[in-house]
């Protein structure tokens, strides 16, 4: 009776856990790090002067464009991963940063 059993519920057991290393591993290559270390600078620097410029010298519609720009750079360098990088292919981290 065990043997039936353990036939019977293996198999759903197995997709459940193939279905959930499918969707980490969708996550995971969607969230590899494509920003390097000169990049990330740049960036960080860029944002802050965009979001300073936006706080302090801008007037009216640029205040909102230079502050939307700004926090993006700052945010995909925080984080390590840029969007549109990801799109296009392009990574200019090294590879040994970026766990491939």
């Amino acid at each position: 009776m065990t043997m039936t059993r353990d036939k019977f519920f293996q198999p759903r057991f197995r997709r459940a856990r193939q279905r959930r290393a499918l969707s980490s591993s969708r996550w995971s290559v969607a969230m590899i790090a494509n920003i390097g270390t000169i990049d990330r600078s740049l960036r960080i620097v860029l944002g802050l002067a965009l979001l300073i410029s936006a706080y302090d010298v801008l007037t009216g519609v640029w205040v909102w464009l230079a502050a939307a720009i700004g926090a993006v750079l700052m945010v995909t360098a925080l984080i390590g991963t840029c969007p549109a990088y990801s799109l296009l292919g392009i990574s200019t981290c090294p590879d040994r940063l970026r766990g491939a």
